[in-house]
């Protein structure tokens, strides 16, 4: 069967899949942003959206493990690529000697680091972000472990979480959102999208866009690069509203090839 498509009366319908996306929220995700979720992702995708009834909480150790991540990566390229006389007046002032090792001790080496290649301004922006913001790829490991008897489920779309928690990846300032397409979980954030503290409308059309991009990924289709597409790649909050809160015609072709490819459900 066919389902209907909410857009361009041109396009062929999407087939029909007897699948299911589990939307999955952390503490303190606005009910209507994530009622709103439900709801476009549905028409968009044609698929049945469910939420889970217990919360997201994130690991207690994620924090650590995203701070020393990044930190590592930083420490690395500021090893790999400084002059020696930069270097070590860094390490000079941080009195560390050598690598630094503990957190605290990369913590010093950062804070040195940006005031060196930033200036003093970007320290409060740097550290803040530092204590606050959690590697996206380091959820997506914990909770495709956490999820794997529902993503094992043959009627499993995939798995959507919904966080207020900034997210970053590799050596990406922020990230909207991402997925691991082979294990079909995908996960995006808001918190970027309220700084501005804009109308409720707003911020629900900002991240019914960015719940398409992340669905698409968990759907098995690549980045999108056509600038008319709400899953095209953003590089600013500003591009993000520019976009269009639907998916572009060829990401629905690479979709109704993607939907052809699933079986019904078992």
């Amino acid at each position: 069967g066919y389902g209907v498509y909410e857009g361009e009366e041109s396009r062929q319908a999407l087939p029909v899949i007897h699948k299911i996306l589990y939307v999955a929220v952390t503490a303190q995700t606005p009910q209507e942003v994530r009622d709103e979720i439900i709801d476009k992702v549905e028409q968009q995708f044609g698929v049945e959206v469910k939420l889970l009834n217990d919360l997201y909480v994130f690991p207690a150790d994620m924090l650590v493990r995203s701070q020393n991540r990044y930190l590592d990566l930083i420490i690395g390229r500021a090893f790999a690529t400084l002059a020696f006389e930069q270097l070590n007046s860094i390490l000079k002032k941080t009195q560390i000697e050598g690598r630094p090792q503990t957190l605290d001790q990369k913590k010093e080496f950062y804070k040195a680091y940006i005031a060196k290649i930033e200036g003093e301004g970007s320290l409060k922006y740097r550290m803040n972000t530092l204590d606050h913001q959690l590697d996206a790829d380091l959820i997506l490991d914990a909770a495709s472990a956490g999820y794997q008897p529902v993503l094992s489920d043959p009627n499993t779309f995939g798995v959507l979480i919904v966080t207020v928690h900034d997210l970053r990846a590799d050596d990406l300032s922020f990230l909207f959102g991402t997925a691991d397409i082979p294990q079909r979980i995908g996960v995006m954030s808001v918190a970027r999208f309220a700084l501005d503290q804009p109308s409720m409308d707003k911020l629900k059309t900002r991240a019914v866009k960015q719940a398409f991009s992340t669905v698409g990924f968990i759907a098995g289709i690549g980045r999108c690069t056509m600038p008319d597409c709400a899953r095209a790649y953003p590089h600013s909050l500003a591009e993000h509203d520019k976009k269009p809160a639907k998916i572009c015609s060829m990401c629905f072709q690479h979709l109704i090839e993607a939907y052809q490819t699933m079986g019904p459900r078992e």
